[in-house]
């Protein structure tokens, strides 16, 4: 995806209400990978799904440097625990967990582009976009 904003059009976009992953899969303050296939064997959607206490945020899994996703591994938590700030496993880049934005390095002031989120009954899922209506 040339430019990660445009995730609604993707494919593989989740509609408001989708469910994402469990809360409770995520650790308090680390994040988790969600990956949306896409029809017809596709170029996946990936997705970060990010804890913070009892509310969740969720940002397309790519790199504002140079696309890549920003974990090396499935499994990969995406915040440093040291700072508390998403890290590019690539490219070090760091953005902020609450907003997405860079923080500092390659990341040149483009920040991650964020994915509405709301956590309902346990649940991550999709929130309606701001601007558009609810299914």
């Amino acid at each position: 995806m040339e430019n990660p904003a445009q995730w609604p059009e993707h494919p593989a976009a989740p509609a408001p209400g989708q469910r994402l992953i469990a809360l409770a899969e995520i650790p308090d303050g680390q994040g988790r990978e969600v990956v949306l296939p896409a029809p017809e064997g596709g170029k996946p959607l990936r997705l970060m799904v990010l804890r913070v206490g009892d509310t969740a945020r969720a940002y397309v899994n790519a790199c504002r440097h140079f696309g890549v996703p920003l974990n090396v591994r499935p499994d990969h938590p995406f915040v440093d625990p040291g700072d508390g700030s998403i890290v590019c496993q690539v490219h070090y880049a760091r953005y902020a967990v609450e907003d997405g934005r860079c923080l500092g390095g390659d990341c040149e002031d483009r920040g991650l582009a964020p994915v509405p989120v709301c956590v309902r009954d346990g649940q991550v899922c999709v929130a309606a976009m701001p601007g558009r209506p609810p299914p």
